[in-house]
C-alpha cells in the first residue's frame, strides 16, 4: 500500500508539471490546472478523480521546480529541471569517511 501510496504521489506532480510545461501559456492558476488535470484524466481514461493539485504543487515547490507570481503558475524548463532534480539526488546520501 505504502508503495502504490508513493507512486501516486509522483504520478500526481508528473501531471502537474507535464501541464505546466507544455500548456505553459495557459497561464495557469491552482484552480484552472485543478480543473484542467481532471478534465484530461476524463477525457483520456474516462474516470473522474479528484486531483490533488495542492499535493502536486507542493512537492514541485519543495524540489524548487514550480514558480508563482500574482496566483500564475509555471515551471523551470524540463533540461533545468534535470539539473535541479540530479543535484538533489547527488545530495541525498553524502557518506564522508
Amino acid at each position: 500500500v505504502i508503495d502504490l501510496s508513493e507512486e501516486q504521489e509522483v504520478k500526481e506532480a508528473l501531471l502537474a508539471y507535464s501541464f505546466l510545461q507544455i500548456e505553459g501559456d495557459q497561464n495557469y492558476t491552482m484552480e484552472s490546472l485543478d480543473d484542467r488535470v481532471e478534465a484530461w484524466l476524463q477525457a483520456t481514461f474516462s474516470v473522474t478523480v479528484d486531483f490533488e493539485v495542492r499535493d502536486a504543487l507542493g512537492k514541485l515547490r519543495n524540489l524548487g521546480l514550480l514558480h508563482e507570481e500574482e496566483g500564475r503558475l509555471s515551471v523551470i524548463p524540463p533540461k533545468e529541471a534535470l539539473i535541479r532534480l540530479d543535484e538533489i539526488w547527488d545530495g541525498l546520501y553524502d557518506f564522508e569517511d
